[in-house]
């Protein structure tokens, strides 16, 4: 990344650029080795401090961490076998714009307001 200094130069009048450079905050990214398979009611925020300890990382002020989705859906027992799930004709209509398994946008529909976005799959 450039930043871009334009000065005048005594005498000549002209412009000249002064390149300097900018020294951009570093980021590393990990996983979390050791976290279990999660069950319902697990205690989510117990097992990533312990895994953390485990692995011996201390979290900085300033780190950010990311947790899936998936895993807090786990730890929150919300699991659904989508054969026991019944597409509303919105979710059939909403399925066949997009190319989604209707029972799969039967249970966002339920989850949601309203469809802020709608796109093919592919």
């Amino acid at each position: 990344m450039w930043l871009n200094k334009r000065y005048k130069s005594k005498g000549s009048g002209s412009h000249h650029r002064d390149r300097s450079t900018v020294t951009l905050p570093q980021i590393t990214i990990m996983s979390l080795l050791g976290i279990p398979l999660i069950q319902p009611d697990d205690d989510l925020a117990r097992v990533i401090i312990a895994s953390l300890n485990t692995a011996e990382i201390v979290l900085q002020e300033t780190d950010v961490l990311v947790i899936t989705s998936k895993i807090v859906s786990k730890s929150e027992g919300r699991r659904l076998d989508l054969r026991t799930v019944t597409p509303s004709a919105r979710a059939q209509e909403v399925a066949a714009k997009t190319g989604k398994d209707p029972r799969l946008v039967e249970v966002a529909l339920s989850e949601s307001q309203d469809i802020s976005r709608m796109a093919p799959m592919y």
